[in-house]
């Protein structure tokens, strides 16, 4: 934009000096159409034929410089200004009764010069023109012993200093007018450039359309959450949404019906506000639109009341885990002693059982208080997901199937792959053990892809298991809650923490052929 910018000021003034030019060509044709009909007419000398001849091909010559730009503007300037002087000063002499009109003509002269140069130089041509005009005369009064013409030139002499005394004062005003404007520019350009900045980087989907439902702007979030490819050029929201067009047009035909078509827009997962950007006497309706993921606005509020609730449980768990350790250590050493009989026994290895169940929940509470900022990187989902499978297997110590699919095979993702881990590693370990469950054998279908919609990748996660009841689906990420016998209720809120820290969309769906699907959505790459 700079560059653009610095262009657009080395070219305007060549673009002020080649309308002076042309001023000047008009000039010289005048003069010479009407001395081409009237040259009998006793104002005129024969004389004046090769001068005006002359004068025409400078004003062309002139011309010409000015579209080459090949030399330093401010010489081509002042050379110009000072010939046309001359010029006007030859006519003079050979046409002396034509004083006023040829002083008028230098007066123009001084001021487009002053105003183009902007520079005290004005009062060198007011002085150059007083000059010749005051030398011209002095030949005419030699010849002719009229001493008019030394008042004449004293007067006209007056008048190119005024001429250029305003002249410079208008250019400066000019100038000081044109930085001004200039910095006024670049200083609504770099705030667009941050507003447009602000707005990419806001999670909510905003979209702002016109009155013929024209989209003027819109986020990645917005199209994120319309599940569309970002577009270039201008896209009209019917084609991107024909569902909230529809409300659009329903919310401008009586705006008093928006908090109804947001309880509509909640059943197909998006909150949607609609605020009129009319201002004045504009009389374009142009309208904000705000996108929100309506499962994140209820988890939102459900994490506003669970955050202080959260802090309060972080700070006992700590308080909590000496003595508890304590207890697991004393527990382990009263099971190694000899003299306890079976039942005793028993009863120390609850102890030591429901104690290590504790420092787990301990352990996921102080994980979710100690979370890192994510740090995405971009790296390659299929070799990335082997590994994984290789690490499970390995991990559980049983006969595991695990098949990844991924396509295409150079998909690629841009997110932190230690947090990523921790989410696959606690879907995946829930999915094999409910698998084994069911079937007595432990499998699961890792696949990954683009989403049919849009260009955003996502990886799913497959198991053949019961499966979730439909009734309590929409509590499965809340903290604590479970339904495994001696689960903590924690794996799935801490996956779906670590999916918002990394702008990862997660969501639960049950599987076409039974069983649970897991799919996260991931943002574009970056610069797509």
């Amino acid at each position: 934009m700079r560059g653009e910018q610095s262009n657009i000021n080395n070219h305007f003034p060549w673009q002020v000096l080649q309308i002076f030019s042309i001023y000047r060509l008009v000039i010289a044709c005048t003069l010479a159409v009407y001395f081409v009909f009237e040259y009998r007419h006793v104002l005129f000398s024969y004389d004046l034929l090769p001068i005006i001849t002359a004068y025409l091909i400078f004003a062309i010559i002139c011309i010409v410089i000015g579209y080459q730009k090949k030399h330093e503007f401010n010489k081509v300037c002042i050379f110009q200004v000072l010939s046309d002087i001359v010029f006007l000063s030859v006519f003079l002499y050979l046409s002396p009764d034509l004083v006023n009109l040829y002083g008028i003509l230098i007066n123009a002269t001084i001021a487009g010069g002053s105003i183009i140069t902007a520079g005290r130089i004005s009062l060198v041509f007011a002085a150059f023109a007083s000059l010749s005009v005051l030398f011209t005369h002095a030949l005419l009064g030699s010849n002719v012993a009229e001493m008019r013409y030394y008042m004449e030139s004293g007067i006209w002499g007056s008048t190119f200093f005024a001429t250029a005394i305003l002249a410079f004062g208008l250019s400066q005003r000019v100038r000081r007018s044109e930085a001004l404007t200039k910095q006024q520019s670049e200083a609504i350009a770099k705030l667009e450039k941050l507003s447009n900045l602000i707005i990419q980087r806001i999670n909510s989907g905003i979209i702002v359309v016109d009155e013929s439902e024209r989209i003027q702007l819109i986020n990645k979030a917005g199209w994120f959450l319309l599940g569309t490819p970002e577009r270039a050029g201008p896209v009209l929201l019917g084609d991107v949404s024909p569902l909230i067009a529809s409300r659009l047009q329903l919310w401008r035909a009586d705006p008093h019906e928006g908090k109804e078509m947001h309880e509509n827009l909640i059943n197909n997962g998006l909150l949607v506000q609609f605020t009129s950007l009319n201002q004045g006497a504009l009389t374009e309706k142009a309208t904000l639109i705000f996108l929100e993921d309506s499962a994140r606005a209820a988890e939102q509020a459900q994490e506003s009341k669970l955050a202080a609730l959260g802090r309060l449980t972080a700070s006992i768990a700590h308080e909590i885990r000496n003595p508890l350790s304590a207890i697991s250590h004393a527990a382990e050493l009263l099971n190694e002693t000899t003299t306890l009989d079976a039942q005793e026994k028993r009863l120390t290895e609850i102890v030591r059982v429901n104690a290590n169940r504790m420092n787990e929940i301990i352990e996921h509470i102080l994980q979710l208080t100690r979370r890192r900022e994510a740090t995405p990187l971009l790296f390659k989902a299929r070799p990335w997901l082997d590994n994984l499978a290789r690490e499970l297997a390995f991990s559980e110590r049983q006969n595991i199937n695990i098949q990844v699919n991924v396509k295409p095979d150079d998909l690629v993702l841009f997110t932190d792959m230690a947090q990523l881990q921790q989410v696959m590693f606690n879907l995946c370990e829930n999915g094999l053990r409910f698998s084994k469950e069911k079937n007595g054998h432990a499998s699961l279908v890792i696949q990954a892809g683009i989403t049919e919609q849009g260009m955003f990748p996502f990886i799913e996660v497959i198991d053949n298991g019961p499966g979730v009841n439909q009734s309590i689906e929409q509590y499965i990420f809340e903290p604590f809650f479970t339904t495994k016998t001696g689960g903590t209720g924690l794996g799935l809120y801490v996956a779906r923490e670590l999916c918002v820290a990394n702008h990862i969309r997660i969501i639960y769906y049950s599987a076409e052929k039974g069983g649970a699907c897991f799919r996260l959505t991931f943002p574009s790459m970056p610069g797509g």
